[in-house]
């Protein structure tokens, strides 16, 4: 049976249970929504004691569905006031999956400062110790720390400065498999900070001296399963080009077609798009030493991860990924890769959304504080939200406080959350994503760029609201219980094999349309716990200035009204 253990962080109290019944069909994303409504209420305080911190996993994990590692972090956000489920790859889930925990809830709020580390050893037992001298420190440093200590075969997943600094754009990192850099964030939502009230540095995780086998109703249904799925997966990904060149493969595109963001959003065609292309990122893999097809996770057919190197051949980053290259470098008018890798490194190792950061970034260099491109200023910056300076806190909370403070027009934000990096006006679908979304600007809540025909044309509202529908309800569960990128390679034909396997691995009769329902429930959870919030239709819309303001590159506006929207996704 599955195991819940709760850490109660003022008491220090740890027990143990096995998951509720009710919970038996949920992961990821769906467990989050349900526990948060269940537990929660919508109208607390983020960091305050009310709120908890939950870490799952999804409902393939601890079999050989492949990619079925992710783990998924949620609360109510401290940067949004939303539901919040931010998942990341890396070692997390794996080593809570072979331990035998489905979750793992952080509750109540310390009184002191004792900053504590939960241990998970080798046999199972948690405990509370003492981080002493990991206060303080940043994600390597934690990492390089654990490892000594307790061995290189441990998973660890921690927040950085900015999560002791209580930042709203703090993230949660995780280790990555093979290297163990801690690369792979739930970076979204500012959970980085809940985490810092809690007082809880670092979650160190052993690796399990018994491996836990989850109970599967059907197993040699299941087995056939599976490895029809996982073959798919293979075979996707030999044409895809995640698995060539990772996720800075979407640059080809999204630069040439205006959707790469430039300037703060301001509509031009990014001057120097080949400077950030995956061509341009393969040649300084060849020449320095660094690695594309890395796994994230032990078993991942799709390896999309890497390591980068700089000039020197030396490590720089890993997981460098096209939104921080989108926003750290289009978005700033800076076309160096190896000046978005080391904004990349810091905010990993500090322990920030790369995403939030590089919008807060574009909204100062709207403002006129510092000049388009001006790396050297960026550093700078970024130096300040460490040193914790008045400015630099102020950046701590997110773009848009910052672009609020500085007077800024251009403000590109949804639900307090900075949009990804895709310029709606010219992917209208991702702007439908962006506004309907229950969690901030998050592109993730049906991730649709590229999923039209070459034949539409993404800059006109035709077809738009269809394919945003149609990968919302996919992406729910596979939220709840995969890597979004497997669903790329795969594609809807590959997603249509998912209900067999849920149907062998729990027993019960699960098809498409029960796949659909079960995404549409999740869904419909969160939008009712925001709206207890207080959140209303009036916040389902992008900044004003995308339905003003044409696109120099296509001549577009956002023109998707909030009616259509509305019947688009709020499944009401």
């Amino acid at each position: 049976m599955w195991k819940s253990i709760r850490v109660n962080t003022k008491t220090g109290e740890i027990t143990q249970s096995d998951l509720k019944e009710d919970y038996r069909l949920l992961g990821g994303r769906a467990l989050i929504a349900q526990f948060l409504t269940d537990e929660v209420s919508p109208v607390c305080d983020p960091l305050g004691p009310e709120n908890k911190l939950i870490f799952c996993t999804g409902v393939f994990a601890g079999t050989k569905v492949g990619t079925a590692h992710r783990m998924s972090v949620g609360a109510k956000s401290p940067l949004t006031g939303t539901i919040k489920e931010s998942n990341s790859g890396g070692t997390g889930a794996t080593y809570l999956a072979h331990h035998g925990i489905k979750m793992l809830v952080l509750d109540d709020m310390p009184d002191d400062n004792d900053w504590k580390i939960i241990k998970i050893d080798s046999k199972s037992n948690v405990s509370l110790v003492k981080a002493g001298d990991y206060v303080g420190l940043n994600n390597y440093a934690i990492v390089e720390k654990a490892q000594a200590e307790y061995g290189k075969n441990v998973s660890v997943i921690a927040i950085g400065s900015a999560g002791e600094k209580l930042y709203r754009n703090a993230g949660i990192a995780v280790t990555e498999f093979g290297e163990g850099h801690p690369c792979r964030f739930a970076a979204r939502g500012g959970l980085g900070s809940l985490m810092g009230t809690r007082k809880i540095k670092a979650i160190i995780i052993e690796k399990v001296a018994k491996i836990y086998k989850p109970e599967i109703a059907r197993s040699d249904d299941f087995k056939k399963q599976v490895s029809i799925f996982n073959k798919a997966i293979v075979e996707g990904s030999k044409t895809s080009p995640f698995a060539q060149f990772g996720t800075n493969a979407i640059v080809a595109a999204s630069g040439p077609q205006g959707v790469l963001p430039v300037k703060n959003f301001n509509g031009e065609i990014f001057r120097n798009y080949e400077a950030l292309s995956p061509t341009t990122f393969m040649a300084n893999l060849a020449a320095r030493g660094g690695k594309n097809k890395v796994a994230c996770q032990a078993g991942c057919p799709v390896k999309c991860s890497n390591t980068y190197h700089g000039k020197d051949g030396n490590h720089l980053t890993s997981s460098f990924e096209y939104e921080t290259i989108a926003l750290c470098g289009a978005n700033l008018d800076i076309d160096d890769l190896d000046i978005v890798a080391e904004i990349d490194k810091f905010c990993d190792d500090f322990g920030v959304d790369t995403m939030e950061v590089g919008a807060t970034l574009g909204v100062i260099m709207d403002s006129g504080k510092i000049a388009w491109g001006d790396d050297k200023a960026v550093m700078g910056l970024l130096q300040e939200m460490a040193d914790g300076t008045e400015f630099g806190r102020l950046m701590g909370k997110g773009t848009e406080a910052v672009g609020r403070h500085l007077g800024v027009k251009r403000i590109p934000t949804v639900k307090g959350q900075a949009i990804a990096g895709y310029d709606p006006r010219n992917c209208k679908s991702l702007g439908i994503t962006y506004a309907m979304s229950t969690q901030g600007g998050d592109h993730t809540f049906s991730s649709s760029f590229g999923a039209a025909p070459p034949i539409i044309d993404n800059t006109n509202k035709f077809f738009q609201p269809y394919i945003a529908q149609l990968l919302a309800v996919l992406t729910a569960f596979v939220d709840s219980s995969l890597c979004l990128i497997a669903l790329g390679a795969v594609g809807i034909p590959g997603a249509e094999l998912l209900p067999g396997i849920m149907s062998a691995m729990y027993g019960i009769d699960f098809n498409m349309e029960d796949m659909k329902a079960y995404s549409a429930k999740v869904i419909l959870l969160e939008r009712a716990y925001n709206e207890a919030a207080g959140f209303t239709a009036e916040d389902d819309k992008l900044p004003d200035f995308f339905y003003e303001e044409v696109s120099k590159a296509t001549g577009a506006v956002f023109d998707i009204s909030l009616e259509e929207m509305q019947a688009t996704l709020r499944f009401t």
